[in-house]
Parts: structure tokens; sequence; C-alpha cells
């Protein structure tokens, strides 16, 4: 933790009332999901980001679209995981899957 990361970080997103509530708005999609996570992020955690696809399978229409979630294994940390091998065929097949459908 650094010693000014509350005060220049944090208090200004809290006294402008911008908040990261993903778990919150992911029930209001009414679009195909994809969420992917690497193993190793030290910013949000995986347990996150797999807590945040259970609460779209939850809480969502299941008329909506559906919700993917892909794990990527290695040191892509929090945002290298477009270097992952697969990482454009992942994004590339969801589009196609999706595309022609109307939800």
């Amino acid at each position: 933790w650094l010693p000014w990361f509350e005060s220049t970080i944090l208090k200004p997103i809290y006294d402008n009332d911008f908040r990261f509530e993903s778990d919150q708005h992911i029930s209001n999609i009414r679009a195909p999901v994809l969420i992917m996570h690497a193993e190793n992020d030290r910013v949000i955690p995986l347990e996150l980001g797999y807590k945040l696809y259970r609460k779209a399978l939850e809480t969502r229409g299941k008329a909506w679209g559906p919700i993917e979630f892909h794990r990527f294994e290695g040191k892509f940390g929090h945002k290298y995981i477009v270097r992952a091998h697969n990482f454009a065929e992942i994004v590339d097949q969801f589009i196609k899957r999706y595309q022609d459908e109307t939800y």
C-alpha cells in the first residue's frame, strides 16, 4: 500500500461517486457477456472475476444472452492477458457466436 494512495486515488474516486461496482450493474446488461481474467492478477484477484461471473449467472435474465468466463494461466497480471496466445481467438469466437442473435 502506498502512503499517498488513499488521498490521491481513493478519496477523489469516492468524493465524486465514481465506483467500480460491476457486481451491482452486471444484472442489467442485456447482451452476451465475456469476462476474461488472469490467474495472477494482483490488482483484481481472480476470485472477484469469478464472483462477478457467478453474480451474472444468478441475476441476469436468461433471454439476455450467455455469459462466458475465461481464465488465463501464466504471467499476464492485471493488464497483459492480451498477450495470451488464444486471447484474440476467444474474443473472435465470442463475437461470431452471438453477432447475429437478438437479446
